[in-house]
């Protein structure tokens, strides 16, 4: 709804807490009127950090790349099919 500032379509951390139990809420703005929250877990924090390709920076680059997680993914048992 709200189209009017320097930036559009993005989004911006407020801030992070990180709970002793590993879990971890990041909040964030969509816009002057917006907060929302995400959460993860330290864990999938470090796990995506350690084992997330780098970007190849080219289109056709970064499609394969995904191809390739997508299947990984599946055949590890992370995605519902």
């Amino acid at each position: 709804e709200e189209r009017v500032g320097d930036v559009s379509n993005v989004v911006f951390t407020n801030g992070v807490i990180a709970r002793d139990n590993g879990e971890v809420f990041i909040y964030y703005a969509s816009c002057d009127t917006r907060i929302h929250v995400a959460t993860t877990t330290i864990d999938l924090l470090l796990e995506y950090a350690f084992t997330t390709p780098s970007d190849p920076l080219r289109s056709c680059e970064c499609v394969q790349q995904r191809i390739e997680l997508i299947k990984r993914n599946q055949k590890g048992g992370f995605c519902n099919e």
